[in-house]
């Protein structure tokens, strides 16, 4: 018959049993459930602040506060990347905006390169 419980140390063959065990995972589980549930009150309030975003018909021309919030962006990365040119906007006079249909666009082209350049 096996011993309901058996651990090996370096002192030798120490005995262990189920119950021990899942008293030993009871507190990493508790951990991982509250780490799961801050991450879904996060996902729910970023969906909350950016779902108007989505909800517009048509193209939709965003200033850089809101460009930099649906993209995930902070501004001055944003204007970081409009110099070097690597954003598509939209000139309007002298201001620039952004339709986010493009934006989800560039999104996927970068998706796309940074796949074929592994």
């Amino acid at each position: 018959t096996y011993p309901d419980r058996c651990r090996i140390s370096t002192t030798g063959l120490e005995m262990t049993t189920m119950s021990d065990i899942d008293a030993a995972l009871a507190p990493i589980l508790d951990v991982l459930r509250g780490i799961f549930d801050t991450l879904q009150r996060l996902a729910n309030r970023l969906e909350s602040k950016t779902s108007h975003l989505h909800d517009r018909p048509g193209p939709l021309l965003l200033a850089f506060p809101e460009a930099a919030e649906f993209l995930g962006l902070t501004e001055r990365t944003l204007r970081h990347l409009v110099h070097e040119r690597r954003m598509p906007l939209t000139r309007i006079g002298r201001r620039i905006y952004f339709q986010a249909d493009e934006l989800t666009r560039w999104i996927d082209e970068q998706t796309e390169n940074a796949a074929s350049a592994e």
